[in-house]
């Protein structure tokens, strides 16, 4: 997958560059390899950022989350989901078919559901912070949210 980014990048193709660097930065992650990993995921966040690809945006910064809390750093993942879930708002508002936006507030509630468990699994490391009720918040957001669709 890897050999073809540089005749992407060539002919100028920022969007499919960024798609297939992010799923080439999945495929790193899934093998262990979170430093090369994340050079790919950081690669396609900038060339979304600079299509103005905004869904690939929540996209790329959910998998950035997902290899920072596989690497350990829950609160650095715990601020790239929260990005992607603010991204993930900002696309939904500007969706104007009801139709669409419910789909597409379908298509990404395991964001959602991955900062629910995060919160979880952070409440343990930090009790003091009382992050099971930032937890329940984030899933009765959800729940109204999807009510609203």
């Amino acid at each position: 997958m890897a050999e073809c980014v540089p005749l992407m990048r060539e002919a100028g193709d920022n969007y499919y560059t960024a798609t297939v660097l992010n799923h080439t930065g999945i495929a790193y992650r899934s093998l262990g390899e979170y430093g090369k990993a994340l050079g790919y995921f950081n690669e396609a966040l900038e060339l979304r950022k600079k299509t103005g690809d905004q869904r690939g945006i929540a996209t790329t910064l959910s998998d950035l989350a997902r290899l920072e809390r596989d690497r350990g750093n829950l609160v650095e993942a715990r601020q790239r989901i929260e990005e992607a879930l603010a991204q993930v708002e900002r696309v939904r508002l500007n969706v104007a078919s009801p139709r669409l936006r419910t789909s597409y507030f379908a298509s990404v509630q395991e964001y959602r559901e991955f900062y629910i468990d995060l919160l979880m699994r952070l409440s343990q490391e930090k009790p003091s912070e009382q992050l099971e009720r930032v937890a329940f918040n984030a899933s009765e957001t959800g729940r109204a949210r999807s009510l609203l669709q």
